[in-house]
């Protein structure tokens, strides 16, 4: 079943991040010192976390998590962090990090 709205995604739905890349140290530089003060730290903060579910020397599917999980490693939990939640989303589209797919 595919999520139609987002606004109907929850903590409790599963999600994997798709990766064919790897950033070099000068990439993750320059990420963290010319991008963090347009997008934000949390922006940024997503973007290195979504990047790390795949592991550094391999590209593809993540396995499978729960939002719930992604929530607690972003420190955005509980009522106010599906507020969050949403806002980071829109933040991750923005960097162009790494394609996540809702899975129920």
């Amino acid at each position: 079943m595919r999520i139609a709205n987002l606004l109907h995604f929850t903590e409790h739905h599963r999600y994997s991040v798709y990766r064919d890349f790897a950033l070099s140290a000068l990439q993750s530089s320059m990420l963290t010192h010319m991008y963090q003060p347009i997008v934000g730290l949390s922006a940024v903060g997503l973007y290195h976390t979504l990047y790390r579910q795949v592991a550094e020397a391999q590209s593809g599917y993540s396995p499978l998590e729960l939002h719930r999980r992604l929530l607690l490693l972003t420190g955005s939990e509980g009522e106010a962090g599906r507020a969050t939640g949403s806002s980071t989303r829109r933040g991750s589209r923005r960097s162009g990090c790494c394609r996540r797919r809702a899975i129920t």
